[in-house]
């Protein structure tokens, strides 16, 4: 029987295997990694959980695109208060862009922290192409899950990992979210 050899992204610490390692676990930070095919994996363990320190940093700055564009507004606005006087309209931008890529941060960190585990599936896979990096387009991963209350929920991310071509509408998926806001949710483990 042929087997794909399937590359593999943590979504942790952005490790890149060209082919699905034979372990569970990244080999640099210890988190889960995603499984290959329709396979979901093993079930997250109960909250609350210890995330990788440089995932959280990259959530909470790096790969938070508000949270940059604020600290860069930030930074213009400041000497050019006293220099040009329209500066405090790029603090003010600035500081809005800031608190708003925190807190999107922050729910994502909390749902996977401390978030419930339930059954979820992908109902939509397709390119966003009104973004673009080097020609590149990131993929929007639509998911939904029931709460426990019976409610469906439907939620996104957003991913530039080209291994999401190889995922389907309908794939089953673990979602993580927060009982009290379900609308703060997330895949498990974090689809990159």
């Amino acid at each position: 029987m042929l087997s794909i050899q399937r590359s593999v992204t943590c979504p942790w610490c952005k490790s890149y295997y060209a082919s699905a390692p034979l372990v569970p676990n990244c080999v640099n930070c210890g988190g889960p990694l995603p499984k290959a095919g329709p396979d979901k994996g093993e079930k997250p363990d109960e909250p609350p959980r210890i995330l990788p320190k440089k995932f959280v940093r990259q959530v909470m700055f790096w790969r938070n695109t508000h949270t940059i564009i604020g600290v860069i507004f930030m930074t213009i606005g400041i000497p050019t208060i006293a220099a040009m006087g329209f500066g405090l309209i790029f603090v003010a931008v600035g500081y809005f862009l800031f608190r708003h890529g925190k807190k999107v941060g922050q729910e994502k960190i909390l749902a996977l922290e401390k978030g419930i585990a339930v059954d979820g599936n992908i109902t939509d896979i397709h390119q966003d192409t009104t973004q673009s990096i080097n020609g590149r387009h990131p993929y929007i991963i639509q998911y939904s899950f029931t709460t426990k209350e019976g409610v469906e929920q439907i939620d996104s991310v957003t991913s530039w990992d080209d291994n999401n071509v190889l995922r389907n509408h309908g794939d089953s998926i673990w979602i993580v979210y927060i009982p009290e806001n379900p609308s703060i949710s997330s895949p498990w483990p974090p689809i990159v």
